[in-house]
């Protein structure tokens, strides 16, 4: 790509997410907001639409970063999440809204969908930046019901959780439903449990179903692909391009004189995944 057409990309996503920005009701907050919350016991929940929801959404074919399909279905129930206006937090992800700032913003006002709209990458920037330690420590001290593939289970090593719900490497969202309703069953009568889901699109479908029985007492929360780093998955780009190592050490709390080299991070993480792995 020439240096005149990496240009022309750039003003274009420009563009795009200015027009979005003007025409959406964005309220960014920062990470503080929602782990005070979390420690005052104050219940919220939060469901991240990123470009392969918006994808799903918009019927493109293919899948995501991670190879979960756009079923139309899936699509279908992400569109009326968000049409029903739910009472629960929406982020939107400015990655989404680079390359199709315009076409989420028409969408959204054509059906009167004002927002306010978050910040869908406030818990993926603070990991990478090393301060989501306070979010981490808040996590500790509640009872967390995990909501992930199977190579999250070993991330007790960095927040315990009570119960794991695994959901498929790829298109989990064909098990949605039977997750859901597991859950259901688990938080029946409970309360102040958080509900940490790492899902993909599918968690926004799950968060949505959810809400009205589990929201008003507890946390349903899309944390996204926050936690593979941990356990040694470079599913994102600024993963792979980043020593994240210094960060991960800060998010956990460890002290810096006790913070183990790289090479040992990774027979750490090495260690813990073959301690989870399930034979049944």
């Amino acid at each position: 790509m020439s240096a005149l057409e990496k240009l022309g990309r750039s003003i274009e996503k420009r563009r795009q997410l200015t027009y979005a920005r003007r025409r959406l009701a964005m309220r960014p907050h920062p990470l503080s907001f929602y782990s005070d919350k979390l420690a005052a016991g104050e219940a919220f929940s939060f469901s991240r639409f990123g470009d392969g929801e918006w994808d799903a959404i918009f019927r493109r074919p293919g899948a995501n970063a991670d190879a979960h399909e756009y079923f139309p279905e899936l699509g279908a129930r992400l569109a009326a999440a968000l049409e029903a206006r739910p009472p629960y937090y929406i982020g939107l992800q400015n990655h989404a809204l680079k390359y199709d700032g315009r076409r989420i913003a028409d969408w959204l006002n054509e059906r009167a969908i004002r927002g306010p709209f978050h910040n869908a990458d406030v818990f993926g920037f603070a990991n990478v930046l090393g301060t989501l330690g306070p979010f981490i420590a808040h996590l500790r001290r509640r009872p967390v019901a995990m909501i992930g593939p199977p190579h999250l289970r070993g991330i007790d090593h960095v927040f315990p959780y009570e119960r794991y719900f695994e959901v498929p490497a790829v298109n989990c969202f064909l098990e949605a439903d039977t997750i859901t309703r597991e859950l259901r069953a688990f938080g029946a009568g409970r309360t102040g449990v958080v509900y940490a889901f790492s899902a993909s699109m599918a968690a926004n479908v799950m968060i949505h179903d959810l809400h009205p029985e589990l929201g008003a007492e507890n946390w349903l929360l899309d944390l996204g692909s926050i936690w593979d780093v941990y356990m040694g998955v470079r599913s994102r780009g600024w993963f792979r391009q980043l020593d994240l190592g210094p960060a991960m050490d800060r998010n956990r709390g460890v002290p810096p004189s006790r913070q183990p080299g790289r090479r040992l991070r990774e027979l750490l993480v090495l260690a813990s995944n073959r301690r989870h792995v399930r034979t049944d």
